[in-house]
């Protein structure tokens, strides 16, 4: 029987499974005891160069955050003023001062909401791209921000401001009745579901379920970009208009048998004249959002490769 992709609502049985799931693998609950250990017990400060070098290297290295110059981020958070006051009383804004490193010309965003987290748990949610996607999926769910009305890369845009992030953290809490857990047990929750259902694994199911039609459906990208043109698509709500939903409710109806395990989703096909010379189609559900976060440029190349053979 094949596994249904779309998460179950939050509530309290689903966390609780997903904290005790957390507790059986022991690889990440054995390197967060770790880290406890040593931010708060052996390293808890953050004024001296050794502390926080130790802290960042485990930190990466745990993590996997790709920080390729440990010592020029550990220098940057050094000379950062009145760093521990600022952590101990739950400044948010430490976590983007963190993350921009002059020195390195780009953002270490997830890294620096870690880094802050293992400090204090309580007040700093981890940003990651799985909770990212998670929090988008069930935010528009319920329309319980006012971020559910925008598309996956402007809500990305909007929840890379850390501020804003940890509103919609509190405000997802708040909305599916689970203030009984604290904010890192909402961090292990929406990581370890989303590691479930928004994986590369997870969407490779879905470019296997488009595959089958593959003889039916041809995709176009516009100058080679599909990217862009499916972003601005979702973006700008182009998908909205009433007559291309109608459409493609119609057209979907009639060849996504194959897509039926699959029909808690509600796929459908949508279309919109992206040049003078061609159509972008693309997978969208009753929400107007792209399923899974699966890229259409890797359909596309995939359905070339198939038809070449």
């Amino acid at each position: 029987m094949q596994k249904n992709p779309s998460p179950p609502l939050p509530c309290e049985t689903e966390v609780n499974k997903y904290l005790e799931k957390w507790d059986t693998l022991e690889n990440y609950s054995l390197q967060e005891k770790t880290l406890d250990k040593l931010f708060f017990s052996l390293s808890p400060h953050n004024t001296a160069i050794d502390d926080i070098l130790i802290k960042t290297s485990c930190l990466n290295d745990f993590y996997s955050t790709n920080v390729f110059s440990i010592f020029t981020v550990a220098k940057h958070i050094l000379s950062i003023k009145d760093f521990d006051e600022r952590l101990n009383s739950g400044d948010l804004s430490l976590v983007s001062e963190i993350a921009n490193v002059p020195d390195l010309g780009r953002s270490f965003y997830s890294f620096a909401s870690k880094y802050c987290s293992h400090h204090r748990p309580l007040f700093f949610p981890i940003f990651d791209s799985y909770v990212e996607k998670t929090l988008f999926f069930f935010i528009h769910k319920k329309s319980i921000h006012h971020l559910g009305e925008v598309g996956k890369g402007e809500f990305g845009k909007h929840i890379r401001n850390y501020e804003t992030f940890v509103d919609v953290i509190f405000t997802f809490r708040t909305a599916y009745g689970l203030e009984k857990y604290s904010i890192k047990e909402i961090d292990q929750y929406l990581w370890l579901l989303g590691k479930e259902y928004f994986s590369k694994k997870y969407e490779k199911k879905i470019a296997k379920c488009l595959m089958a039609w593959k003889g039916r459906m041809k995709i176009y990208s516009y100058k080679n970009n599909i990217y862009d043109a499916v972003d601005a698509v979702i973006e700008h709500g182009v998908a909205a208009i009433e007559g291309t939903k109608t459409q493609a409710i119609e057209y979907g109806n009639r060849i996504i048998k194959c897509l039926e395990p699959y029909s808690d989703i509600a796929p459908s096909i949508g279309y919109q004249n992206v040049s003078n010379n061609g159509y972008l189609y693309y997978v969208w559900d009753l929400n107007k959002h792209q399923i899974g976060s699966q890229k259409l440029k890797d359909i596309v190349n995939h359905i070339d490769d198939v038809n070449a053979k």
